[in-house]
């Protein structure tokens, strides 16, 4: 396979990019409702926002047999919510619309496919990322970045995420860590990144320092 004669930029979706929260909270509520069950503290759900769909069925501590319909319902909630509920953070397309003109953008995600691919449909984003990458069921984040990688095969790469799968992923394939502090982490996984940034502006800037630092 030819070498990527572009860097990569290897970008997680919610909370760095997509602003997903006022959705995540919406798609839960009606899937609950849906399937028969009860109110769920609040903080719970939001805490649904980044695991997987299937990890999210232990965060609200539902009984697994109704794990499956859960599910089910939480995907098409999702997708009836997107064009409704989800935003994308202050300055992203200004930011993708920068760094695609000098590497190439790909997105490494928890979400289920249908999620992303609907997301950038209806955000208008799709033409800014070469490659793009969801949840796979039994691969964990790091084994869907390796997988891209040896598909991209980028001479130099960096992973930008908010949440330490993100970091963790980045990690294991020894790329530098850059982290969106406005998305949904909080300090501790923040700090595993090697650059933090408060809001999108300052992401792409030093993103593209880093660009200029390779030469690229």
């Amino acid at each position: 396979m030819r070498m990527n004669i572009k860097p990569v930029i290897f970008f997680d979706w919610d909370g760095t990019i997509g602003d997903s929260m006022a959705l995540c909270l919406g798609e839960v509520r009606l899937a609950l409702r849906r399937i028969g069950h009860g109110e769920v503290d609040e903080e719970l759900i939001r805490a649904c926002n980044g695991p997987t769909h299937e990890q999210s069925v232990g965060v609200l501590g539902l009984d697994p047999a109704v794990g499956p319909a859960f599910i089910r319902e939480r995907i098409r909630a999702e997708q009836e919510l997107i064009p409704e509920l989800l935003q994308v953070y202050p300055g992203s397309r200004d930011m993708l619309e920068c760094l695609s003109r000098r590497a190439t953008l790909a997105i490494a995600s928890n979400g289920q496919q249908a999620y992303i691919l609907r997301s950038l449909e209806v955000t208008g984003m799709a033409h800014y990322f070469a490659r793009v990458q969801a949840a796979i069921p039994g691969k964990t984040k790091p084994d869907i970045l390796k997988m891209l990688i040896d598909e991209l095969q980028p001479t130099h790469a960096v992973m930008v995420g908010d949440r330490a799968t993100d970091f963790e992923a980045g990690r294991s394939c020894q790329l530098p860590l850059y982290c969106a502090r406005y998305g949904y982490g909080d300090e501790s996984e923040w700090a595993m990144a090697d650059y933090q940034a408060d809001s999108v502006q300052e992401l792409c800037g030093q993103l593209q320092t880093w660009l200029d630092t390779i030469g690229a």
